[in-house]
């Protein structure tokens, strides 16, 4: 009987414990917030004079010997040089067959309005996307249904210190993906939750380990009353 008891101390305890927040899973710094290069544009999200649209982003590796994780955020340095404009980024999944973006997974948007000043852009995810240990994934960044006709352009400042980005962009129309790794690629950083933290106890949880304590408790006093010792 008491070792029944015991066990569902036990279970319960082990319910009984914070789950871990968000945390660095990549980026060109673990530093926050996210140093980056004022002075350095080193990438382009766009429009062209002829419409087509240029999307940039990055290859970022979840480790393989870790836990899986969910995606929370993408932050980001950018400005809107040539008017106000909607960017989404993108996460996509790799390509069964070739290193590039697959399938898309999930997408963020964040509203930027026109300016020559370089702000950190939180993008929210909805922390539901699984990110799984041992594979490759993609974050890419597009302008969305720009608000005037002509040049658009968002700016993407530079890492600080520099850091090697692997880079993968294409031009709409034709679409090809396009790669090139650069020692001082744009700055960035992905937050994301290990799938592997502890579950906040449910509420039934209490009353179990309540239960547990007063039947244990109990049982002693019993095995008193059955073994006087005068």
């Amino acid at each position: 009987m008491t070792h029944r008891i015991l066990s569902a101390l036990l279970l319960a305890l082990s319910l009984w414990a914070p789950s871990a927040g968000a945390t660095v899973l990549a980026g060109t710094s673990q530093t926050t917030p996210l140093p980056f290069n004022q002075f350095n544009t080193f990438a382009q999200i766009g429009v062209q004079t002829n419409g087509n649209r240029l999307e940039m982003g990055f290859l970022f590796t979840i480790p393989g010997n870790g836990p899986d994780y969910f995606l929370d955020n993408l932050i980001v340095p950018l400005r809107s040089v040539t008017d106000d404009n909607t960017v989404r980024f993108t996460l996509y999944g790799q390509d069964p067959n070739l290193l590039r973006p697959g399938s898309a997974l999930e997408s963020a948007d964040l509203f930027l309005t026109e300016g020559t000043t370089y702000f950190l852009r939180t993008f929210l995810f909805s922390g539901n996307t699984k990110l799984e240990a041992g594979r490759n994934y993609f974050l890419i960044g597009s302008i969305t249904d720009p608000t005037s006709t002509g040049i658009q352009q968002i700016d993407w400042a530079g890492s600080s210190p520099a850091a090697t980005v692997q880079q993968f962009y294409r031009v709409i129309p034709p679409g090809g993906w396009n790669t090139v790794t650069s020692n001082s690629g744009p700055a960035y950083q992905i937050n994301a939750t290990a799938s592997e933290s502890a579950p906040v106890p449910e509420p039934n949880t209490f009353p179990l380990l309540t239960a547990g304590i007063f039947a244990l408790v109990v049982g002693k006093g019993l095995r008193r009353r059955r073994n006087p010792v005068f």
